[in-house]
Order: structure tokens, then C-alpha cells, then sequence
């Protein structure tokens, strides 16, 4: 039996929660019904087709705090068709990867519908943008700049626009961060001040950075959180007050603004780690011990701080990859030039420092040579791994041409129904 959108149930009094909608308060009631009809029509009637209803109190009624608030779900079935829709990739029971189907769902290893369900997400969505989010956007004067100018070059497509904001913020941080360091290599030609420079420069910021971007935010969140229960202990909320607790606490999160700060910070900590190791080869340990934590710091960030952002596919990380090929390129310069400056160096070479600088010159060449060849023989996609998308993308098309003639048959099948309908009038 096929199961369709159209045999789903969208009246569903209770279900999990998925997104929750925030609307202005000067919303007219027809623009919150026209909404809540969209998302629950169904999908032959340009709705949606999912599950809606307003957060209420124990008492069943709304709030002057939650008068807005408006809880978004769906079915186990319409979950695994959407699922289906956009191609979602699982291991079946014979260990290859195929794009899910609900009609085959029994194949996939380690099914069960229960499991598909996500449990106790809250996503805030606002109708109008929120200025203070915007703001936090423009933390640098760097990138304050950079967008003051970047609607003069009227990118076609918004990929180009973002890719044109990365690199303008890039020049801008890489001559902030690594301009003094330059100056003191080059032309004091003091390595031991830019030794303890780069580590001042690299330690400070790795601190600076996890307590900006994650303690600050966590223990703010964690005092609006007991400001929180102690309001539901006030209220006597017992019936649903896991939920409202949840929705009215992740309501006030702030909003994740993307990957551009953390690509940013990154492609510094790269920068200071490449670009002068010969000088410093520490900060190679200091680098992975701030990953570790990183790591943590981030997952802290994404799960206590922010609100769950909406995910978004991408095939690369575009332009980060120009801008860390770049990098590397300017760091096999800099370190061959670097230990061609260092004394140990020079005492082989005391008389003649054409040799010397043509040596140097020599190997440069030859380590990027290197680098390029590596990079050119090294496939990005090993060769099971484009075998295996190959076959997804043909199941995909096999798959499409099939639903494609089952609605070419449905539709010839109600024609002749209609043409005797006319007759009989």
C-alpha cells in the first residue's frame, strides 16, 4: 500500500514539538490564521501538511507571554516521507547505502520508527529580523566596512556576495594579525622578540576566544535559566511545564550567525601556527591543545547557548578552502626565508650570499612544487567513495522516473472518469 502526503492526519491535538514560531505582537488574527493554514493544509492545497497549535498553560489558555508562541510538529509518516523527499542516504541491511524510501524502510539496518522521531527540539523563527542579532554581525570595524561597500559591487547570486564579505574581512584580519609579526621578522630581524610576540599574540586570543565565545554566553544563560524556574515555580506550571520551560528559555538563546567566526578564528590560529614554526614550533601544541578544547567549548556553545540552528547542505566549505591553500602557500615562503635568515645558516655560507639566497630560493621552489603534486595526486574523493555516489545518484533517477510514471498512469486512469462525467451532464 503506497502511503501519500494526502493520508496524513494534520488535527493532532498532542505530538512532540519540532520548531516553535515566535510572531510579533501586532499580528492581525486573519495573517494568523492564513499561517496556520499554510502549514496544516494539505499539500495538494499548497499547504505543508504538518502539525500546529498555540503553547498553552496548565490551564489550557494562553498567556500574555506566550500569546505568540505557536508549536510546530509532524507525524512518524510525514517524517519518513520527508525523509524520503530529500534523499536521505542509510545503510541497509546487505551493508551498502541507498537514499531511504518509506515504501522499503524494512531493508534499512537498525529501523525503527520510534528512533526517527527527534525528542525535545525548540527553534525560535522570527517574521521580521532582529536588529540586535543583525548587530552582532558587525563586532569588527573590518567587517562593518566591508559591508558598507559590498552592495556597490551588486552580486548576482548571494554565494558570490558571501564569498567577496569573507575575502574583504580576510585581508583586513591578516593584516591586523600578522603585520607586526612580519615587520619584526623582516625588517628588525629579531627572533627572539618575535618568538615571544607570536606566543603572546597566539596564547592571548586562544583564551580571549573560549571565554568570549563560550563561558561569558554560558553563564549568562545559565543565570537567565534560574530566573526561568524560579518564574515556573511561581506559576505552578505542572502539566506542561517541561515544555513551556523549554520553549520560554531557548525563546531568549541567542541566535547562531553562521560558521564565518569560527572558519575566522581557524584560519588565524593556522596562520600563526604555519606561518611562523620554525621560530616557534610550540605553537603547533598549543594549537592542538586548544582544539581539544575547542572542540568541547563549541559543542557547549551549540547546545547551551545558541538556539539549534536550522541545518544547511553544502557540498565544500567554498572560499575557507582558497583562503587555508593560500595560507599554506605563504607559509612554506616565509619559513624557507625565515631559516635562511637564522645564523646557523649563514655560517655555511659566510662569504657568498648569492648562494646562499639562491639556495633558498631553490628549495621554496621545490617544496611548493611538492605541495602541488600532492595536492594533484591525492583525489579529493577516493574511488569507492565516487562508485558509491554514482550508484546513489542512478537509484536516485531510477527512482524519480518511476514516480514519474506512477503519476503519468494515475492521471491517465482519472481522464476517462472525468470525460464521462462531462458526457452524463
Amino acid at each position: 500500500m503506497k502511503v501519500t502526503l494526502s493520508a496524513l492526519n494534520t488535527s493532532e491535538s498532542s505530538f512532540t514539538p519540532l520548531v516553535v514560531i515566535e510572531l510579533a505582537q501586532d499580528v492581525k488574527e486573519e495573517t494568523k490564521e492564513w499561517l496556520k493554514n499554510r502549514i496544516i493544509a494539505k499539500k495538494k492545497d499548497g499547504g505543508a501538511q504538518l502539525l500546529f497549535r498555540p503553547l498553552l498553560n496548565k490551564y489550557e489558555q494562553e498567556t500574555l507571554e506566550n500569546q505568540n508562541l505557536y508549536l510546530v510538529g509532524a507525524s512518524k509518516i510525514r517524517m519518513l516521507l520527508g525523509a524520503e523527499a530529500v534523499g536521505l542516504v542509510k545503510e541497509c541491511n546487505d551493508n551498502t547505502m541507498r537514499a531511504f524510501t518509506y515504501r522499503t524502510r524494512q531493508n534499512f539496518k537498525g529501523f525503527n520508527v520510534r528512533r526517527l522521531l527527534t525528542s525535545g527540539i525548540v527553534i525560535q523563527v522570527f517574521p521580521l529580523h532582529d536588529n540586535e542579532a543583525l548587530k552582532k554581525l558587525e563586532d569588527t570595524w573590518y567587517t562593518r566596512f566591508a559591508l558598507k561597500y559590498q552592495p556597490i559591487e551588486n552580486h548576482r547570486l548571494e554565494s558570490a556576495y558571501q564569498n567577496h564579505l569573507i575575502l574583504k574581512v580576510l585581508v583586513f584580519n591578516f593584516l591586523n594579525c600578522f603585520a607586526s609579526l612580519f615587520y619584526i621578522a623582516f625588517v628588525l630581524k629579531d627572533m627572539k622578540l618575535l618568538r615571544q610576540s607570536l606566543a603572546t599574540l597566539l596564547i592571548t586570543s586562544q583564551i580571549l576566544n573560549q571565554i568570549v565565545e563560550s563561558l561569558l554566553p554560558y553563564w549568562l544563560q545559565r543565570k537567565h535559566g534560574v530566573r526561568v524556574k524560579r518564574k515556573m515555580q511561581a506559576l505552578k506550571a505542572d502539566i506542561d511545564a517541561t515544555l513551556y520551560e523549554q520553549v520560554i528559555l531557548e525563546k531568549e538563546m541567542g541566535t547562531y550567525l553562521g560558521t564565518f567566526d569560527d572558519y575566522l578564528e581557524l584560519f588565524l590560529q593556522f596562520g600563526y601556527v604555519s606561518l611562523f614554526s620554525c621560530v616557534y614550533p610550540l605553537a603547533a601544541a598549543f594549537a592542538v591543545l586548544n582544539n581539544f578544547t575547542e572542540v568541547n567549548s563549541d559543542a557547549l556553545k551549540m547546545c547551551r547557548v545558541f538556539k539549534r540552528p536550522f541545518s544547511e547542505p553544502s557540498a565544500h566549505i567554498g572560499v575557507w578552502q582558497l583562503a587555508f591553500e593560500t595560507m599554506s602557500v605563504i607559509s612554506v615562503v616565509t619559513n624557507c626565508a625565515l631559516i635562511g635568515m637564522s645564523p646557523q645558516v649563514n655560517a655555511i655560507f659566510p662569504e657568498s650570499k648569492a648562494d646562499l639566497v639562491l639556495i633558498v630560493v631553490a628549495v621554496e621552489h621545490a617544496l611548493l612544487a611538492l605541495k602541488f603534486i600532492l595536492a594533484f595526486a591525492i583525489p579529493d574523493k577516493p574511488r569507492h567513495i565516487q562508485i558509491k555516489l554514482a550508484r546513489l545518484e542512478f537509484e536516485s533517477l531510477e527512482a524519480l522516473k518511476q514516480q514519474q510514471m506512477k503519476l503519468v498512469t494515475e492521471n491517465l486512469k482519472e481522464e476517462p472518469k472525468e470525460s464521462g462525467k462531462e458526457k452524463a451532464t
